[in-house]
């Protein structure tokens, strides 16, 4: 083997490298994926404590509004929608980039998914740490809940780090997901997609409501361990869903 068949094998880069290499195109907008959920965050906390306030001038205990904001769901869903569009954006922006640079559509499906996994668990981080402060500060000095709440955990610090990271994940993959439709069948079948998603749904509110199967019953023994189960099983289904679309999913057109 000649010294130029040497060094070119030794440049080609593996597929782990390759992986990395889409990991860090992902992560090269700070300002989406950083800045943007701060302030989505922070806004979000900002006017759970104008509403507390407004509840207070309006002639209601200070306990009972600090007490009846345990029911305060602001965290938990404040940036499902932009986590949605930013899995989606990252489909549909960076694919034809980084195929175009040599990674298989694999390698871009994998290392995409565990950007988003990253982020998840900084997601999670966040809200771990700002349930810790929520609480140091006394509901941010106006007995305001919006991580000490009962949908986040009721105070659990390892529940709250298990919310934050399963509503992000699942956001994030289903923008992904829905991108991946949207790049084989368009706007079509991201439709009937969605379509079929509320019909299965529906399906099965139906089977709890109308047979008694009591679908959902077995949440009540630990909802937050439960429900986690369920989202990591949604997290492998839009995964894989992904993949298996995006895999013949024409690029650039």
């Amino acid at each position: 083997m000649s010294t130029s068949t040497l060094s070119l094998t030794a440049a080609t880069p593996s597929t782990s490298e390759r992986i990395l290499r889409v990991v860090k195109l992902q992560l090269v907008d700070k300002k989406q994926q950083i800045l943007v959920p701060v302030l989505i965050t922070a806004a979000g906390i900002v006017i759970s404590v104008i509403v507390g306030e407004l509840i207070k001038l309006a002639g209601a205990p200070a306990g009972a509004v600090t007490e009846g904001m345990r029911n305060n769901q602001a965290a938990l869903w404040i940036l499902c929608g932009y986590f949605i569009s930013l899995g989606a954006l990252m489909y549909s922006r960076s694919l034809p980039f980084a195929v175009a640079l040599g990674s298989t559509r694999r390698e871009y499906w994998l290392g995409t998914t565990l950007t988003l996994l990253v982020a998840s668990v900084g997601l999670a981080v966040a809200s771990t740490l700002l349930l810790g402060l929520e609480k140091l500060t006394n509901g941010w000095f106006t007995g305001t809940r919006m991580y000490d709440t009962y949908i986040m955990g009721d105070g659990n610090y390892g529940y709250a780090f298990l919310m934050g990271f399963v509503i992000s994940a699942l956001s994030l993959l289903a923008g992904n997901f829905f991108a991946a439709i949207y790049l084989r069948w368009k706007s079509a079948g991201v439709t009937y997609s969605i379509i079929l998603i509320v019909l299965a749904l529906l399906g099965v509110i139906a089977a709890d409501i109308g047979l008694q199967i009591n679908v959902f019953g077995w949440l009540d023994e630990n909802i937050y361990l439960h429900a986690s189960y369920v989202s990591v099983v949604l997290m492998v289904l839009l995964s894989a869903g992904t993949w298996l679309v995006v895999r013949n999913a024409p690029i650039g057109r």
